[in-house]
């Protein structure tokens, strides 16, 4: 993938610096960093769980930058909301190109998101996932999801907004 990406910036001639994130949370410590030190454009090339961090690191630095996503993960679902193509190629193009959208972002606790907040089964899901080597695997991803709907099991749930609480479990 990675390939292709820098091979397509390049031809763009499109200026631009290389990080790779090492470990969890690594990739918002990036962002973090990059936008504190004068950055205006944060490009992630990874999935939604990728893009999570970097979305993190921009917001919790307190600055103006803005956000590209070149879709190379297990799960690429904020994608198809923001309108950014599959491909490499043609969201390579989005980038150079120069076009943004605005979208509303959430929080839960001290965490940021822009896409859904998954509870239960999808966090039973990405945390078995995260356990293997293949995280770009989509058999991988398919099987634990099969997997998990015959042994999962649920949770208790208490949300709370402003003066009204309700019991779920999901």
């Amino acid at each position: 993938h990675f390939d292709r990406i820098f091979q397509n910036l390049k031809d763009a001639k499109f200026d631009h610096d290389v990080k790779f994130s090492e470990y969890p949370l690594h990739a918002e410590s990036i962002a973090n960093d990059a936008v504190k030190n004068g950055y205006d454009n944060i490009f992630v090339a990874g999935g939604d769980g990728t893009l999570n961090e970097v979305v993190n690191g921009i917001l919790k630095s307190n600055g103006d930058a803005q956000l590209g996503i070149i879709p190379t993960g297990t799960c690429n679902d904020f994608i198809k909301a923001a309108g950014i193509p599959a491909d490499i190629q043609g969201s390579c193009d989005t980038i150079v190109s120069g076009n943004s959208r605005a979208f509303d972002v959430g929080m839960v606790g001290d965490r940021y998101f822009i896409n859904v907040v998954g509870v239960g089964f999808d966090v039973a899901v990405i945390q078995n996932l995260q356990k293997t080597k293949h995280l770009n695997s989509f058999l991988i991803y398919l099987s634990i999801v099969i997997k998990k709907i015959f042994r999962y099991k649920g949770i208790e749930l208490f949300i709370q907004n402003g003066k009204d609480q309700s019991h779920h479990h999901v």
